[in-house]
């Protein structure tokens, strides 16, 4: 059984698509795209597997990559520090454990003793699948 322990994959995801969308002048639900890896710096955008609408996207690297690296800064000088993206992804990610929502959703999981990544999980009825 997979535990979440971690939910900073989730709030880079989230961050991904919004920018992605708001670069491409697309609505945010229509982009579909994960962050995998470990959380800020180091993550990891998989733009080979982004689609919008549906269909492939040219994700515009470079430019999404120094938006979300200015992101949280950014956050910090104009409102402060705040927990409002960290809590949305922790209830996101529970709704999901107890399956109350079912889908893909980014977690950090176990992939060995010692070692825990965030990617996408598929939750059904509470039963993750990474």
């Amino acid at each position: 059984m997979q535990r979440v322990v971690g939910t900073g994959t989730a709030t880079d995801t989230a961050r991904y698509r919004l920018t992605l969308a708001r670069h491409l002048g697309v609505p945010v639900n229509a982009v579909q795209g994960h962050v995998i890896g470990e959380h800020g710096d180091a993550a990891v955008i998989c733009a080979s597997t982004t689609t919008v609408h549906g269909r492939p996207a040219t994700v515009p690297l470079q430019q999404v990559r120094d938006e979300l690296a200015a992101r949280p800064r950014r956050i910090s000088q104009g409102i402060g520090p705040t927990r409002l993206g960290p809590a949305g992804a922790v209830m996101h990610a529970l709704t999901h454990t107890l399956g109350i929502t079912s889908s893909v959703t980014e977690v950090s999981v176990r992939q060995e003793a010692g070692v825990w990544l965030g990617m996408p999980v598929r939750y059904t009825a509470g039963s993750p699948t990474p």
